[in-house]
């Protein structure tokens, strides 16, 4: 039995943005929905906002300050003040600002693959 999720499958891939950069949103969710990802946003994270929902991404733009389970298969924190202590604090994937969207885009498919979701 194969156990990989796809976007073209029924099962909608979900991220979670937690920004208080209004531009980061727009940019980020026309990439995303293009890639079959529906991407929700607020303004701070904690494990109330994704917790109870199907989250497969959490984003946090600048340093990793929530909680954040093990549940989540894929965390991508961006411009991080110090990118070592956001891998340290369990972060997949660390990327800069200005955003490229096809490094962002392989990284997250990469991680992704790990856990059977393919994009």
């Amino acid at each position: 039995m194969d156990s990989t999720i796809s976007s073209t499958d029924t099962v909608t891939i979900r991220a979670l943005l937690a920004t208080n950069d209004r531009s980061l949103p727009q940019a980020l969710s026309a990439l995303l929905a293009s890639n079959g990802i529906e991407l929700q946003t607020v303004a701070k994270c904690g494990p109330e906002h994704y917790e109870s929902q199907d989250y497969i991404i959490l984003m946090l733009d600048g340093d990793l300050t929530c909680q954040v389970g093990d549940g989540l298969p894929a965390l991508v924190v961006i411009a991080p003040t110090d990118p070592i202590e956001a891998y340290d604090k369990g972060a997949d994937i660390v990327i800069d600002k200005p955003l490229q969207a096809n490094v962002l885009m392989a990284k997250l498919r990469a991680v992704l693959r790990r856990y059977g979701v393919i994009i």
